[in-house]
């Protein structure tokens, strides 16, 4: 039995494209983008995840596979070779830019470049951000009453110029920026003032702008961002202690010993205090090297006198000015010391002299004896 070459080079040809044919077909791919983001606006920036849903859909046998992205994104797969009627979910991760964005997730047999079936996904990324800040940070404690400066920073993250650039804010707050319009890769911060109001508080900037897509065609984008604080009421308190310096205090002193006092205020409330001042009930003057006192500080203020000798007791009273509304606080501590003519533990005590008293009735006598013998002599 002869057979013919060409025949059978025909036949050989045949089978290698039938196969080669069946393989290719024997794929699919379904490439989107998850959460319902295909298709979708999303902000630069935000994280995103495709999935790649390739499946053997071949009646028999097995294909070793291999799934790349033209993004050069790095794709995942759980396994290399799908059986007949198998399929699998691969998965790349990246960040949205700005602008139209499209990539193409490819599944190929190993081995080979032509035998490969592709599907794409496509979003656009929105070119325009905010960051919103409260005094430079969030989520402070701020007191009743203090300053507040928002920051409201737009960036343009695209390659296309944004005109009709506009800040706005949830709660009304009057928003001022220095241009409406960003060129690619520009940033501008916007910037708005209010003051503290008790509890918690948030605001939302939204900053809208225009670009040009397809040449001519206006499309608004949008992005917001939210910042909060909680304001704490405020609470003025003052502290006072006095007493009397060089450890003198309660002790007995001699008359005429110098003293001094020592007066320590402390602000012990939540708010800056102003026109702190110290009064003495004893008509002492107190002297203080300030009139101001932040939240937690203290000062010594201080008075002097001349012991006296008696017990002697003193009050000394601070004051001060703070809170919203502004409220007048005050604090007394008293001090004392016993005061002797003796002398004390001050030290250098009253010397004492021996009395020369005598009895009323021997001086008497002597008078009498000396008048007796006086008129004696004259007779």
């Amino acid at each position: 039995m002869k057979f013919n070459s060409r025949v059978i080079l025909i036949a050989l040809i045949c089978l290698l494209v039938s196969v080669s044919a069946a393989s290719a077909c024997s794929l699919t791919i379904d490439k989107h983008l998850t959460n319902g983001l295909e298709g979708k606006n999303i902000p630069f920036g935000t994280p995103i995840t495709w999935n790649y849903i390739v499946k053997n859909i071949a009646n028999h046998g097995s294909v070793n596979v291999i799934v790349t992205d033209n993004k050069g994104v790095a794709v995942t797969c759980p396994k290399t070779t799908l059986a007949a009627g198998e399929s699998m979910t691969c998965t790349a991760s990246g960040t949205a830019v700005a602008g139209d964005y499209k990539n193409t997730g490819k599944v190929c047999i190993s081995g080979s470049t032509s035998e490969c079936v592709t599907d794409d996904s496509k979003y656009f990324g929105i070119p325009i951000t905010i960051d919103k800040l409260t005094n430079g940070a969030d989520g402070l404690e701020l007191i009743t009453g203090t300053p507040i400066t928002w920051t409201y920073t737009v960036t343009n993250h695209g390659t296309k110029t944004l005109t009709n650039v506009l800040v706005t804010d949830n709660k009304g707050v009057a928003v001022t920026c220095p241009k409406t319009t960003l060129a690619a890769g520009e940033s501008m911060t916007c910037t708005a003032s209010g003051t503290a109001v008790t509890g918690s508080y948030s605001n939302i900037g939204t900053a809208t702008g225009k670009i040009k897509v397809y040449g001519c065609e206006d499309k608004t984008v949008t992005a917001t961002d939210g910042s909060s604080y909680t304001g704490i009421a405020t609470n003025p308190h003052i502290g006072i202690v006095k007493i009397l310096a060089n450890g003198l205090e309660g002790t007995t002193i001699a008359a005429g010993t110098s003293i001094s006092w020592d007066y320590t205020v402390t602000n012990t409330g939540n708010v800056p205090l102003t026109t702190v001042g110290v009064t003495d009930d004893q008509g002492v003057i107190v002297t203080c090297p300030k009139t101001t006192l932040a939240v937690g500080e203290s000062m010594v203020c201080t008075g002097s006198g001349t012991a006296i000798a008696v017990p002697y007791s003193n009050i000394g009273t601070a004051t001060g000015f703070g809170g919203v509304p502004v409220t007048s606080v005050t604090a007394n501590d008293g001090s004392s010391y016993t005061g002797t003519a003796s002398g004390g533990s001050s030290g250098s005590a009253v010397p004492e002299f021996p009395t020369m008293a005598l009895p009323a009735a021997f001086i008497v006598g002597l008078v009498g004896i000396v008048l007796y013998v006086k008129s004696n002599r004259e007779i």
